[in-house]
């Protein structure tokens, strides 16, 4: 179904996130996530989530706080995602911030 695309195909899902001063940081002179998934390579017919992008301030400054249901919504409207919508998601760190998507999507807004 991938390969054929169609309104029955999994929509599939960049989800990298550099975590700065670690062994998952962005590579140096890089612009981030984002823009390393602009330029490619890719998966065909992907789509990136900015988990930066979407989360929601926190009083104390704490970063990545899940967005509010209205944010979520308008991300995965922004991305071709509905409730319906198969999902496959991936990062470029073989298993680092693809699950933080998941998470957000199935455990916080009940995605299937």
């Amino acid at each position: 179904e991938l390969e054929r695309g169609g309104p029955d195909a999994p929509r599939l899902v960049d989800s990298t996130w550099y975590l700065p001063n670690s062994p998952f940081a962005a590579p140096e002179g890089s612009g981030g996530a984002q823009e390393l998934f602009m330029k490619g390579p890719r998966l065909p017919g992907s789509v990136f989530f900015d988990v930066d992008a979407v989360s929601s301030p926190h009083p104390l400054g704490v970063p990545h706080m899940l967005p509010s249901e209205e944010t979520f919504a308008a991300a995965m409207a922004a991305l071709g995602i509905e409730p319906s919508t198969r999902v496959v998601v991936y990062d470029r760190h073989g298993i680092f911030s693809a699950p933080r998507f998941w998470y957000t999507m199935k455990v916080a807004f009940g995605h299937p």
